[in-house]
């Protein structure tokens, strides 16, 4: 997992960068490529994902922490660590996200002339500069709690080898994926108000939207329901 957040947090900044260039240069920018909307969107959308995706790491992981320290009698002083990992972790996550936000909804009024373009490039160029920094201290943080899960996991063996069970691994994956997919589903619905109201593109189909966002938020809420009635 760790390592997959890294490569999508990678293409993320690389997102950023060619959103960044083309709203900057302009269609001179990489001819052939989307419009600098798309792009701004896209990257937009990227780095909130990951950074919800750190969101859903934590909770996924301090959940099965707590569930292995209560069902094997481990040392109680793990639950307060992830506790910790939240604390560290979460206040980058929700500001990271908040200045994303921020900066998309302004360029959306600066494509509908209700904001000067220069105040979506400041606020643009910021939520950029801070997401790579909150970027960095998350990641901190996962190479703490990387550390962490270790030691739940030796302490795991200890106890298999006492009383000879075989460890348990925990596995949030399917809860993970759950709550990315209805993640994903508010996202869409957004993306078609943010269309539809904020850049005012009349044009924009509500059907395919509707569509991709019903879909993902009911699989990822099927995924949930499953998997919490399963525990």
């Amino acid at each position: 997992m760790p390592l997959l957040l890294t490569l999508l947090a990678s293409g993320s900044l690389v997102a950023f960068g060619v959103a960044l260039a083309s709203g900057a240069l302009g269609a001179s920018f990489l001819p052939g490529f989307p419009h600098h909307l798309t792009l701004g969107m896209m990257a937009a959308l990227l780095a909130c994902t990951v950074h919800c995706a750190v969101f859903t790491y934590f909770l996924g992981t301090g959940l099965s922490i707590k569930e292995a320290v209560s069902t094997h009698g481990l040392e109680e002083a793990l639950v307060e660590e992830t506790k910790t990992m939240k604390k560290r972790a979460f206040p980058w996550v929700f500001n990271a996200i908040f200045a994303i936000v921020a900066a998309v909804i302004a360029g959306g009024f600066a494509m509908s002339h209700r904001l000067p373009p220069i105040l979506h490039g400041i606020l643009a160029a910021g939520a950029v500069a801070y997401s790579v920094y909150a970027f960095y201290r998350e990641f901190a943080v996962i190479r703490d709690n990387v550390v962490l899960l270790n030691t739940l996991k030796k302490q795991l063996a200890k106890k298999a080898a006492a009383a000879e069970w075989p460890p348990e691994e925990a596995d949030m994956s399917r809860v993970d994926q759950g709550r990315s997919l209805v993640f994903f589903g508010f996202s869409t619905a957004f993306a078609y108000v943010y269309l539809r109201y904020i850049t005012r593109a009349a044009t924009t189909p509500l059907l395919p939207f509707a569509l991709v966002a019903s879909l993902s938020t009911a699989l990822g809420s099927m995924i949930l329901k499953v998997e919490g009635r399963s525990r």
